[in-house]
């Protein structure tokens, strides 16, 4: 395209952006910029989290398409932030597999509600330690679909346990994550960067990415600023 690719040596930007994710791990930069990664309720010690299931799992641009990697990448450097978790970002997915990140997030999640509201916490309590059973992990997961339906996520917006367990629809359950931060920005709550870009601009991640459509050849400021916050978005790690 003559137009938004030809800015960018005429290369998809979203594609080049994010042939440079691998390898790369989430909480890397601010641990070693000395960031204090305990801050926040009941956080621990950044964890390492691999997946359990004996297998390098798959990889993250083997299983979601390139313009939905800046938000998979975005959502990866939120989880493992408010989680204090230490996930590379290419095994995202993988890690999300067991669901034990997912239920870290529920209850770091309910406690900032909590806080806010004055309510009395409640833990939910899910399997941390559960090798490479299928079986809690299927539990895991069903815990955090239900979480997040009663958090306000519509029906049409949560996954199955089988759309991440087995892989039958990852991006669902990538939309189950990002709507979950959608609420958390309706609460006043952490939310991920990839909402943020959304609320700033009054855009969809959907309408953001059709910015790069080479039918697009001119832009608003206002569309041009949506579209390279997005490109930013897989910068930060």
């Amino acid at each position: 395209s003559s137009g938004i690719n030809a800015e960018y040596g005429g290369q998809n930007p979203l594609a080049r952006q994010s042939s440079s994710v691998s390898g790369q791990s989430t909480l890397a930069r601010q641990t070693s910029s000395g960031k204090n990664m305990t801050e926040g309720p009941d956080r621990k010690t950044s964890t390492t989290l691999t997946p359990s299931k004996g297998t390098a799992g798959p990889i993250l641009s083997s299983v979601v398409d390139v313009e939905y990697i800046p938000l998979a990448v975005d959502l990866c450097n939120w989880v493992a932030e408010q989680t204090s978790s230490c996930i590379e970002i290419d095994q995202f997915i993988a890690c999300l597999q067991d669901g034990i990140v997912l239920c870290r997030l529920i209850n770091i999640m309910n406690r900032l509600k909590c806080e806010q509201s004055g309510e009395p916490f409640k833990l939910v309590h899910f399997r941390e330690n559960i090798g490479n059973s299928v079986f809690f992990a299927r539990i895991n997961i069903e815990t955090f679909v239900r979480w997040s339906k009663g958090f306000g996520v519509s029906d049409n917006d949560t996954c199955t346990v089988s759309d991440l367990v087995d892989l039958k629809d990852v991006m669902q359950a990538i939309n189950n994550v990002f709507s979950v931060g959608r609420k958390c920005a309706e609460m006043g709550l952490p939310h991920p960067k990839s909402v943020a870009l959304e609320m700033e601009h009054g855009m969809r991640y959907n309408e953001i990415v059709g910015l790069f459509d080479p039918a697009r050849t001119s832009l608003s400021l206002e569309e041009r600023a949506a579209r390279d916050g997005l490109i930013h978005l897989i910068n930060y790690r």
